[in-house]
C-alpha cells in the first residue's frame, strides 16, 4: 500500500534464462547433452568396441521397453496433481482476490 492508500501489485522477479548447456558436457537438469553422449560412446568404442556395439543395439529396445512405465508415471502425476487441485480448492475460492 502507497501513502495514498492505493494498493499497487508487487513488481515481477526479474526472468532470467541461464547459460545455455555446455556441448559435450551436462545439461542444466544433469544429464549428457546428446554431443557428450555421441563423445561417451565413441570413448567406449575405442576402449571395448563389442560392448559399444552392444549398447548400440540393446538402447532403442531398452527404450521401448521403458514407455510403459512413463505412461505409468504420468498418469500417476496427473492424479496427484487432480487431487492437489481438488484439496486446494476451498483455499482459492477463500483467499482474497488479486488486483
Amino acid at each position: 500500500m502507497t501513502s495514498s492508500g492505493v494498493l499497487r501489485p508487487a513488481p515481477r522477479p526479474a526472468e532470467t534464462s541461464g547459460p545455455p548447456p555446455a556441448y559435450g558436457g551436462m545439461s542444466r537438469k544433469g544429464g549428457l547433452t546428446s554431443m557428450g553422449t555421441f563423445l561417451a560412446w565413441l570413448l567406449l568404442f575405442i576402449l571395448c568396441w563389442p560392448l559399444a556395439l552392444l549398447a548400440l543395439i540393446l538402447y532403442p529396445l531398452l527404450w521401448l521397453l521403458s514407455i510403459p512405465f512413463r505412461l505409468v508415471g504420468i498418469t500417476f502425476d496427473a492424479v496427484f496433481q487432480f487431487l492437489k487441485a481438488l484439496l486446494l480448492l476451498p483455499a482459492r475460492i477463500l483467499a482474497p482476490r488479486r488486483a
